[in-house]
């Protein structure tokens, strides 16, 4: 049994071709790529990543953001892929490498239970602002759940499949989707285990809005918290 590698897309270019291209070399595991409404000028990349066997290609009419791409991508792999052990989640703008996809990919194959987490290094060449964004993350985390990662915003992570019937459930339409699913599986006792990864800022720009994107994971886990406070306050009232 193999997982499936799931990568959403949103106006991808060359990167995009480059790591579907390598991963079908590289890995017998079926691939999905979301085409997250990135409109007529990027036609060709995706017919040209939807050539390679293996591939599956879905679409969205509009921008529905990242998160939303992903659960699109899960349901289709309970509906379509029944013997898959979970997904591969990967971003399309080259910063993960073909080998680290495939070692995080490897430790799924291996412990089936566990969320995996593919985990950068913030050395002195990773920009400022995603250090910053990732530092805020790991200590809401820790704060709110009591268990710390030390990337809590990375893209690459594998997913038991037990995990995508709740997941694909969730809210968050964009960023604040991974951080949802961190959250809900820290809460939830999930087995994590962490995979160093390169940390590579070579490829396409990445999406990410500092901003909109960073209020949106604070909205989610201000959210969380609040829900599980209310659910503990509950069940202490009614025991």
């Amino acid at each position: 049994m193999a997982p499936v590698i799931v990568i959403p897309a949103f106006q991808p270019g060359a990167p995009l071709i480059a790591t579907a291209t390598g991963l079908r070399a590289r890995l017998a595991a079926p691939l999905v790529v979301v085409d997250d409404g990135s409109g007529p000028g990027f036609v060709d990349v995706f017919r040209a990543v939807s050539t390679l066997p293996g591939v599956t290609v879905l679409a969205h009419t509009t921008n529905r953001g990242k998160g939303r791409a992903l659960r699109t991508a899960m349901q289709h792999v309970l509906a379509v892929h029944p013997a898959a052990i979970g997904v591969v989640t990967a971003d399309a703008d080259g910063q993960h490498a073909v080998e680290d996809i495939a070692a995080v990919a490897g430790v799924l194959c291996a412990r089936p239970d566990t969320l995996v987490l593919g985990s950068r290094r913030f050395g002195p060449g990773v920009p400022v602002s995603n250090r910053l964004g990732n530092t805020c993350a790991r200590w809401a985390l820790r704060l709110i759940t009591g268990r710390s990662v030390s990337d809590a915003q990375t893209g690459l992570r594998a997913i038991p499949r037990g995990l995508l019937p709740a997941l694909v459930r969730l809210r968050g339409a964009r960023y604040d989707f991974e951080m949802e699913v961190l959250l809900w599986a820290c809460a939830r006792r999930v087995e994590i285990d962490e995979q160093p990864i390169r940390t590579i800022y070579a490829g396409a720009p990445s999406h990410f809005d500092p901003v909109l994107d960073s209020a949106r994971i604070v909205r989610a886990t201000v959210r969380f918290a609040v829900t599980s406070a209310l659910g503990a306050r509950r069940a202490v009232i009614t025991s």
